[in-house]
């Protein structure tokens, strides 16, 4: 049969409270991506007036170059990879009832594409307005909210030096309104391509998954593949440049390479995370079977069940912590040398109270603003994964009744749910964090500049390591609160 948008309309308005949450899920996580993609494409506005924005506001002079500007168009970026990632996951909640409701038009002669349909206009209809949130945040926040704060540095070094304010982002010259719409318009789009490559065309059988062993995606085997290839295209050129660094075309080539590294390194550790995911989970789970405790062994024989779980929740987790350990270290090795070249020209901290020269604040500004994003970052990240356990403990509700059955507490259930989800992330995020940190240290040593080594920010890390794990486990802690409702014996008979 051939399905009209009405009726594909009226099949997407339908559903229980699982599939109205998905729904509001759905309209946030567009209205998040429709902020960064505003902000994203007012980062251009800075570079043709940056003379008048040096008076106006700090970040507006610090993104104003084109090259600082450049890598906080790419630093949003990720953030948006974030929301996306989100949005997948949110995509998948509540799934076994939508999947009856497709399976069921499957039955009654519907093709994939009509399935398809009813899941793009579900995906239209709930990201339309969260765009349209997103756009009056972005203005409402960049015109009265972000004004409001302002940043102190010390202006000049001799006897006359003051302490002096600016706005941290004042927009004097605002995009174009056509590249804000359009950019917005970018989101539904992606919410419509997403939202059906999640949740799968259900067959005319059982409608609801299996969520035994699942394959590992191709799109991660390309990813890795192809930054491993880039890393070595990278690593020859930097050395044929060297020899030709005499050259302005090589230098500006050079340059290029630098801005791309970081990219290819993150996207690098992020598909080798996600790859090796599965068989960490699986090496830990037959670590914790060995354990005498009750708990310990019920949740190794789960990870050792679903050790792809690790893989769906923990992704998003791994980019912020490695980006977090990349932008704490980069704030520590500017602040380090530019504060020690401050001290040189006659700056003294105890004269100004702790307020930084304007050379420092304007080095460690853009650093400063992503440390900021990635704690946002690191909070979406803890929805994404209280959603996907929430979700996975709803899927497995059958299993878990049985547990129950057999006389397992329920206590023991959470706790060992707690343990399943968050022990693989809690090592992928000290990886991830780990080698973020490395990666500037490491060029720190080379060089032989032990302040930037001193000058680290331990409690800064320390601090999003806690947020980053602490978060995940609040979040399997509550998602565990779904049990006493998931494993009822009439909820089990509603879902199937």
């Amino acid at each position: 049969m051939s399905l009209s948008w009405v009726e594909a309309t009226r099949l997407a308005s339908k559903g229980g409270p699982a599939d109205r949450l998905r729904r509001w899920l759905i309209a946030g996580c567009a209205a998040l991506g429709t902020l960064l993609t505003s902000a994203i494409v007012s980062i251009p506005s800075f570079w043709s007036s940056n003379d008048s924005v040096s008076v106006e506001s700090m970040l507006g002079f610090v993104v104003g170059d084109r090259d600082i500007g450049i890598g906080a168009m790419v630093g949003l970026s990720l953030l948006v990879v974030i929301v996306i990632h989100l949005t997948a996951t949110a995509a998948a909640f509540g799934a076994p009832a939508r999947d009856r409701r497709l399976a069921a038009m499957r039955a009654a002669g519907a093709t994939g594409d009509d399935v398809s349909a009813v899941q793009r206009v579900e995906a239209h209809m709930w990201s339309l307005p969260g765009v349209l949130v997103g756009l009056g945040l972005f203005y409402l926040l960049m015109s009265v909210v972000v004004p409001r704060f302002t940043v102190a540095f010390v202006q000049g070094y001799d006897d006359e030096a003051r302490v002096e304010q600016l706005p941290v982002l004042i927009m004097k010259d605002w995009p174009h309104p056509l590249a804000v719409v359009g950019a917005a318009l970018l989101v539904p789009i992606l919410l419509a391509w997403i939202v059906p490559m999640v949740g799968r065309t259900p067959g005319t059988g059982s409608a609801i998954r299996r969520e035994g062993r699942a394959h590992r995606s191709p799109w991660v085997a390309i990813t890795l593949v192809g930054t491993y290839i880039a890393a070595i295209v990278i690593v020859v050129g930097l050395l044929v440049l060297v020899r030709l660094q005499e050259s302005a075309m090589a230098q500006a080539a050079m340059a290029g390479v630098l801005m791309v590294t970081p990219l290819v390194l993150v996207l690098n550790v992020v598909a080798t995370l996600a790859w090796s995911a599965e068989g960490l989970t699986s090496w830990m789970g037959r670590l914790l079977c060995g354990r005498s405790s009750a708990t310990s062994v019920l949740a190794g024989r789960m990870m050792q069940a679903r050790p792809s779980l690790a893989t769906r929740t923990a992704v998003s987790l791994v980019l912020v912590a490695l980006v977090g350990g990349l932008a704490v270290s980069l704030r520590s090795s500017a602040g380090s040398v530019t504060v020690h070249n401050a001290e040189v020209n006659g700056y003294s901290a105890d004269e100004f109270g702790g307020v930084l020269p304007f050379d420092v604040v304007y080095f460690t500004a853009s650093v400063d603003a992503v440390q900021v994003l990635t704690v946002v970052a690191g909070c979406l990240g803890a929805v994404g994964f209280l959603v996907a356990v929430a979700d996975q403990v709803s899927r497995r509700g059958s299993g878990l009744a049985r547990q129950v059955a057999l006389g397992v507490p329920r206590g023991v259930l959470r706790r060992s749910l707690v343990i399943e989800v968050v022990a693989p992330v809690s090592v992928m995020v000290s990886i991830a964090m780990a080698v973020g940190v490395a990666a500037p240290m490491g060029l720190a040593m080379s060089a032989s500049d032990a302040v930037i080594v001193d000058a680290m920010h331990w409690g800064r890390l320390a601090g999003l390591w806690v947020l980053l794990v602490g978060g995940a486990t609040l979040a399997a802690w509550v998602g565990g609160f779904a049990l006493p409702r998931t494993s009822d014996p009439q909820r089990i008979r509603d879902r199937e």
